[in-house]
């Protein structure tokens, strides 16, 4: 892709991407269509290699942005492709240290990325299941294979923890996307400490946001 700091290549590549990005948001992509489907399925790793260019938030935004939506369709990828992606999406929401970072825009293209990677790592467990003959049973909760799962164990409980950290921001300024992500990570039956005070964080912030209501 060249030089990272190339302010024309940036440009350019922003510009195909918000264009790419214009014509999936207005559903003018048929994802029934499987031809469509088997062209859009190598635009994946393409824009993997985008949410690497340091610098670049725009065009790490719109690629995130277009890659949750183009997840969304249920094309097929791989686990060790999921789990990259995944583990960078986490570098990029916590490169504000122990916080999540104030980029708003960026942080819930991350949080909406992460949604759709551990949302398909469901999809697959339960395929799984089915295959083998059992009844895939969604009141069941079945706990999701950790190694189908986006991320690794120890970057679960760094992405669990990194959410209780920050819980009063990202439950205020991004309220809809971090409970999509928190309800994602419930669903998989996390077996980690950190999920009873996630819960217990969330609880308080909703009764205080309740309270200010209320008042």
């Amino acid at each position: 892709m060249g030089s990272d700091h190339d302010p024309t290549l940036l440009a350019a590549l922003k510009f195909c991407l918000s264009l790419f990005h214009g014509y999936l948001k207005k559903g003018l992509l048929d994802d029934s269509d499987e031809s469509v489907r088997k062209m859009a399925a190598p635009f994946l790793p393409l824009l993997g290699q985008c949410l690497r260019l340091s610098g670049a938030a725009a065009v790490v935004t719109v690629a995130m942005r277009c890659m949750c939506t183009l997840l969304g369709w249920g094309l097929p990828v791989t686990a060790g492709f999921s789990q990259a992606v995944g583990q960078h999406m986490l570098m990029l929401m916590c490169r504000g240290g122990a916080l999540v970072s104030t980029d708003n825009e960026l942080v819930q293209a991350c949080m909406k990325g992460l949604t759709s990677l551990f949302q398909l790592s469901i999809q697959r467990n339960e395929e799984l299941i089915k295959r083998a003959d059992q009844v895939a049973d969604r009141s069941r909760k079945v706990s999701v294979r950790e190694d189908l799962l986006p991320l690794s164990l120890d970057s679960c409980r760094a992405l669990v923890s990194l959410l209780i950290a920050s819980v009063t921001e990202v439950m205020t300024t991004f309220q809809s996307v971090s409970y999509q992500l928190i309800k994602i990570i419930l669903e998989i039956k996390l077996i980690v400490p950190e999920i009873y005070d996630l819960v217990d964080k969330v609880l308080e912030q909703t009764i205080i946001s309740h309270r200010k209501v209320s008042t």
